[in-house]
């Protein structure tokens, strides 16, 4: 089984005191993992609205490593899984339920890849017809 994984995920290696088991589940995984150019433009807005200092700069040198480790298995939201996220939306809207736009492409992206989504934030996620793992359980 492969994994897409939610910037909660990843950004909990960051921690002072990280969750040794979500910790664990990234390495033991690692060959497994897939990442959305979702979550790097989201730790990069986190980077940008960090002042000048030590937490910006280690911030910076992280997701400079996370892209290198993560080479290969960086996902974009391409044309087909556009295809997925109007389809995906669209039978939701038909039950009047909507889908934060951020979770709308990672959701697509996992279901056009056939991934499962690991996430702490399964609530996010709970009617998207998508496969779910949350690490912190």
């Amino acid at each position: 089984m492969s994994y897409l994984v939610d910037t909660n995920v990843f950004s909990e290696t960051l921690k002072p005191r990280p969750d040794a088991e979500v910790v664990e589940w990234l390495v033991e995984n690692e060959s497994e993992l897939f990442i959305s150019t979702l979550t790097i433009a989201e730790i990069r807005r986190d980077i940008e609205r960090l002042p000048q200092g030590k937490r910006r700069d280690q911030f910076q040198q992280w997701l400079t490593s996370l892209n290198s480790t993560m080479d290969g298995s960086i996902l974009s939201f391409n044309r087909a899984a556009a295809h997925s996220r109007g389809q995906m939306q669209g039978q939701l809207d038909l039950k009047g339920i909507r889908i934060s736009p951020s979770d709308g492409i990672l959701a697509p992206t996992a279901i056009r890849h056939v991934l499962t989504v690991v996430t702490r934030n399964e609530r996010d996620f709970k009617d998207a017809p998508v496969r779910m793992l949350n690490p912190f359980r």
